[in-house]
């Protein structure tokens, strides 16, 4: 009995370790209860030739944060509709037979603890109605709980709300719209995101692997707060629109833990789309993974305290981590996540592709290569779904631009050398040595990333300082000496990036004005240009232009480095500039 005790406990351990409660089942948010609510069979028609209100039914359940209903059966005459709201009205979905095939499914989530079910319409004679065999019930949350508190995170949660990302990472913050909560027959919850252009979404798995779960999914997109002060740790909080409450299952594979769905609408141009990497992933290279854990608003895991990740950042650990209660290798890292996360994209920082599907928690978590899903979807993969990343074969290619701020400070930029691009050369680590310095005061030299800072206390100080920068293919090291008056080797016009992915417009310098005048270019398409609008970032996050016209001058700017981002038509595109 004692052996059969420990075996046991051993098991339990050992499924844990493996992320079982986030790899098991998609998280449960709420309770079936069987419950029969149907309408008058026929329902009345309508008295006049307008639609009209014929049947109206209150549900209330005590406590609720949601309530779904499950219909056994619906059949209305020709034209006739139902709609389930809110009470305020604000939140709803509309039912008819041109619109909706299925016999029997789950409605929509309707927030609260009341929900009321409506019958239009404009016939003389009224149809057979609707019967409601159970109801969804969405859980209370109780932060005083024990049995809610996460038993996945391994340390302090790092997540942050996904608006807090708004204006101090706008390129994650725009890549975190594609990202979905899925609500699973009304009770389960998991993570998607739109995949290619063609309206796709990609989750575990574990979360979808048959036909019926996939016709009965509430698809709901920007379930974030306003703002990042706002509180959206709270299940099922933080409600977004619905675009969709069914999906097609195209293709899924149990051991590569995933799934990719059909959306009946192509929401891609609403919401953006997530590209995946075809290289290899680096180790130790900085990743972020925007999701929805514990059914909460949208988060996203960019920083991370855990000891295994070096600069306070999100990084993948490791390549070879045992997969979940399946066979072969997944992606190890520390970033956080808990149950409902399942299904969230593992996207690298540089270039802001898919590197894994993230599908099991357990210290480290642990994402599906999605080189792998790559090669199994085959002729299945969505348009649109391969991203264009960096190769990198050498080690990498760097210099530093220097930028006075203020008296007596220096900020010492790394940029990349003889023309190449710093944010592709997949550095993973990079270190900034003060050597000597001389001079009347004391001085103080460091940095972090791409980014360095000297300063003294006076006015009359040298530092002579060692940068280094490394991949998997060796360590470049450059030699500085900094001084508060040194040549600034900024130049007086701007130097412009290659625009980020693969788009059909163009941020370019006017070169018939002057070297910081800019303008949209549509010479690839020959597309008009419309529904444009820019915004300026300086490096630090912040906003410091924003205009709608098709061409603009940043010659007010001061020295240093910008993001220009840009919205034409839909589609957004980005460019760093150097002044």
């Amino acid at each position: 009995m004692k052996k059969k005790q420990i075996l046991v406990t051993s098991l339990c351990a050992l499924l844990t370790f493996c992320g079982y409660s986030q790899n098991g089942k998609p998280r449960k948010v709420g309770q079936e209860i069987n419950k029969t609510i149907e309408s008058s069979h026929p329902y009345p028609g309508s008295k006049s030739k307008n639609f009209e209100v014929v049947s109206t039914q209150r549900i209330f359940e005590k406590g609720a944060s949601y309530i779904a209903v499950h219909l056994e059966k619906f059949d209305l005459i020709p034209g006739d509709y139902i709609v389930i709201r809110n009470p305020e009205n604000t939140r709803f979905w509309k039912y008819s037979l041109d619109t909706e095939r299925r016999k029997k499914f789950w409605s929509i989530p309707i927030y609260g603890q009341e929900a009321i079910i409506e019958i239009y319409s404009k016939n003389r004679r009224g149809g057979y109605g609707y019967k409601i065999d159970k109801i969804a019930k969405g859980y209370q949350f109780n932060p005083t709980n024990k049995s809610a508190l996460s038993k996945n995170l391994c340390g302090p949660d790092d997540t942050k709300e996904a608006k807090c990302y708004q204006d101090s990472e706008p390129f994650i913050y725009e890549k975190s719209r594609a990202v979905a909560r899925l609500l699973l027959n009304g009770t389960r919850l998991c993570t998607g995101w739109l995949i290619g252009d063609e309206g796709h979404i990609m989750t575990n798995a574990h979360c979808v692997d048959n036909d019926e779960t996939a016709s009965n999914i509430s698809v709901e997109f920007m379930a974030e707060g306003e703002s990042c002060s706002t509180g959206c740790k709270i299940e099922v909080g933080c409600g977004g629109t619905i675009e969709a409450t069914s999906t097609t299952l195209v293709k899924f594979h149990s051991n590569l833990d995933y799934a990719l769905l059909k959306l009946p609408n192509n929401v891609s141009n609403q919401y953006g789309f997530l590209q995946l990497r075809e290289k290899r992933v680096i180790p130790i290279e900085r990743i972020y993974i925007p999701q929805h854990p514990k059914a909460w608003g949208k988060r996203i895991a960019v920083e991370s305290s855990d000891k295994h990740d070096a600069g306070g950042v999100a990084r993948v650990h490791s390549l070879d981590e045992p997969r979940c209660l399946r066979s072969g290798n997944d992606i190890g890292y520390y970033a956080d996540t808990q149950g409902g996360s399942s299904g969230s994209p593992v996207l690298g920082y540089n270039d802001n592709l898919v590197v894994a599907l993230h599908h099991c928690g357990g210290c480290p978590n642990r994402g599906v290569p999605i080189r792998e899903i790559i090669k199994d979807l085959g002729n299945d993969l969505p348009n649109n779904a391969i991203g264009n990343s960096f190769v990198c074969n050498e080690k990498p290619q760097i210099t530093v631009e220097l930028e006075a701020i203020g008296f007596n400070n220096v900020a010492v930029h790394m940029v990349g050398a003889n023309g190449t691009d710093i944010n592709s050369q997949c550095i993973t680590s990079t270190t900034w040595q003060k050597v000597s310095s001389s001079g009347d005061c004391y001085s103080w030299f460091g940095g972090l990333g791409f980014e360095g800072f000297g300063y003294g206390i006076c006015d009359s100080w040298s530092l002579d300082v060692e940068i280094t920068a490394t991949n998997s293919f060796g360590t470049a090291t450059i030699y500085r000496t900094i001084t508060p008056s040194a040549t600034d080797p900024f130049r007086d016009s701007y130097r412009i990036g290659k625009t980020s992915g693969d788009h059909t417009y163009r941020i370019m310098i006017d070169p018939s004005r002057s070297s910081s005048a800019f303008l949209l270019s549509n010479e690839l398409n020959s597309r008009s240009i419309e529904n444009q609008e820019i915004w300026v970032y300086n490096l630090y996050g912040n906003l410091v232009f924003n205009t709608k016209e098709t061409e603009f001058d940043l010659s007010f700017l001061r020295k240093g480095i910008y993001v220009i981002k840009a919205s034409i038509n839909g589609e957004v595109i980005t460019h760093k500039i150097v002044r």
